[in-house]
């Protein structure tokens, strides 16, 4: 009778070790303000302009109405509060645009590098990148261009063209899906705490981070 014959035992080549999924999400942050010291710029540019019209502004009262919108928003009001009942908004505005644009031609400016290594890992981890503006994109396209933004894979939006004056929470939305990414997989770099605040009240599992 013949003898049965032990099968051979197999032993089970090891998994391979799961492959990290790669982040889809994407970061966000405000191009006037964090890429380069545009709340300075913006100051000493309409301190300059109002100058001209015989209107001191100082820094206190820029920093309580000036920040937080878009120059639309709050020229009336400068206005107002100088008095300055020969000048029309459309054309202080015109002037305070020409002023700015000027300064961001200026040789000196720079991306700030702590952002620059940010906008770096993220794009290495495939994560998608947007700028926002508060002026119209003719002409914060310079800037854009000349800190070399582009090179980096970062788009840039303008909520003039997305239709409003301040970063509100229905256009941190509106952003995300040009992007082309979830929300809840953003990261949104404020530089004030009206943004922060519209952020997080629109994605309550956004990470957002405020730089002062």
């Amino acid at each position: 009778m013949p003898m049965k014959q032990d099968k051979k035992s197999v032993v089970p080549e090891p998994a391979a070790a799961p492959v990290p999924e790669k982040l889809s999400g994407g970061v966000l942050f405000e191009l006037d303000y964090l890429a380069a010291s545009g709340r300075k710029i913006q100051f000493e540019a309409l301190r300059d302009v109002l100058a001209r019209q015989k209107f001191k502004l100082d820094a206190v009262f820029f920093c309580q109405h000036c920040l937080n919108a878009g120059p639309d928003h709050y020229l009336p009001l400068v206005i107002e509060q100088g008095d300055l009942k020969k000048v029309t908004v459309e054309n202080l505005l015109e002037e305070y645009r020409a002023a700015v644009a000027k300064e961001w031609k200026g040789a000196s400016i720079r991306l700030q590098p702590a952002l620059e290594k940010l906008l770096k890992v993220a794009a290495a981890r495939q994560m998608r990148l947007g700028a926002v503006t508060e002026w119209p994109l003719e002409m914060a396209q310079p800037l854009f261009d000349h800190l070399q933004l582009q090179a980096l894979g970062v788009t840039l939006y303008s909520l003039p063209e997305l239709g409003s004056p301040c970063p509100r929470a229905d256009v941190w939305l509106k952003i995300t899906r040009a992007l082309g990414r979830r929300p809840r997989h953003c990261i949104a770099v404020t530089t004030s705490m009206v943004a922060c605040k519209s952020a997080l009240a629109r994605w309550a599992m956004l990470s957002t981070g405020q730089v002062s």
